[in-house]
């Protein structure tokens, strides 16, 4: 769900007009990304995961086209609820992509993919009276990531609404991998491991521009995210020379309600945006703060 966060969010900023304006030329942005995901215990522990990235990218920018490159950097920890102190997994992603944006009146559409490497390290901890064991792994994985998005801004004065609808797609990689240092009783072998999430959203934004030749909006956005398809995958290990296991994975996230709030602004050659908010339902709690810039020229 970390990598679905941050994907999420580079598709938003590709997705915003790079002058309101119109015209062509070169364009660059850069993105800032800091989220939070809490998972409360269900069907399994539950876990804790928190983050940032920063994502940025060039585009040829025509009267109503754009096209453009776009790369990534991600860094997560990730944390079992209830877990020992000094357990966790530490994520980094580094990817790049291709994107496409069509504007034409008040409409938009946009489709965007991409791939990413993933390096990961953990460190499993048992404590207890006279035992203290520690196992240490690192492994690698591939992330490929695709999306597709549509929206219609209708405005009344300084007012506007802007209905969005969007398909979001995910699939990890996971290499193989051996502990070490815990002993062969504690040490685990783990097999590879695939997982993939398919999520649909439909949102409704509703905000007021203020200004001219150097404006403002402020905005508010309110929606549902669902989950369509995919799941984690089973893990498949087993610990030392032993028996082998499988474990199924947690349903991680099921959908829940989109609230978001923020302000937009810029001028003919620059365009801004700083939003906040997240995805909410009873047991899977997703925040994030996004701040984006662009430039024309």
């Amino acid at each position: 769900m970390s990598a679905q966060a941050i994907s999420t969010a580079i598709s938003s900023a590709i997705a915003h007009p790079h002058a309101p304006n119109g015209g062509g030329g070169n364009g660059v942005w850069a993105e800032e990304i800091l989220f939070q995901i809490d998972r409360d215990a269900e069907d399994a522990l539950g876990f804790e995961s928190e983050g940032f990235g920063l994502a940025g990218g060039y585009e040829l920018v025509g009267d109503n086209q754009a096209v453009g490159l776009s790369a990534s950097f991600v860094s997560v920890e990730y944390n079992d609820q209830g877990a020992a102190a000094g357990e966790k997994i530490a994520m980094n992603f580094l990817g790049g992509g291709a994107y496409w944006r069509v504007q034409a009146g008040g409409f938009q559409g946009n489709v965007r993919g991409g791939l990413g490497y993933a390096s990961f390290d953990s460190t499993r901890v048992l404590t207890t009276g006279d035992i203290n064991l520690r196992s240490e792994a690192d492994w690698n994985g591939w992330l490929i990531e695709g999306h597709a998005g549509v929206s219609y801004e209708a405005r009344l004065g300084l007012f506007y609404a802007r209905p969005e609808l969007s398909a979001d797609y995910i699939r990890l990689s996971e290499d193989g991998y051996t502990e070490a240092g815990g002993g062969n009783g504690f040490d685990l072998t783990v097999e590879d491991r695939k997982g993939d999430l398919l999520t649909g959203s439909a949102l409704m934004a509703l905000g007021a521009r203020f200004g001219d030749d150097f404006w403002w909006a402020p905005e508010v956005k309110v929606g549902w995210r669902a989950k369509l398809a995919g799941d984690a995958g089973k893990t498949v290990a087993r610990f030392g020379t032993g028996t082998q296991f499988s474990l199924d994975a947690e349903d991680a996230f099921k959908g829940g309600a989109v609230a978001r709030v923020g302000v937009r602004g810029g001028a003919n050659q620059v365009l801004y945006a700083i939003e906040g908010g997240g995805v909410f339902d009873d047991s899977y709690k997703e925040y994030d703060l996004r701040a984006v810039v662009r430039f024309l020229f």
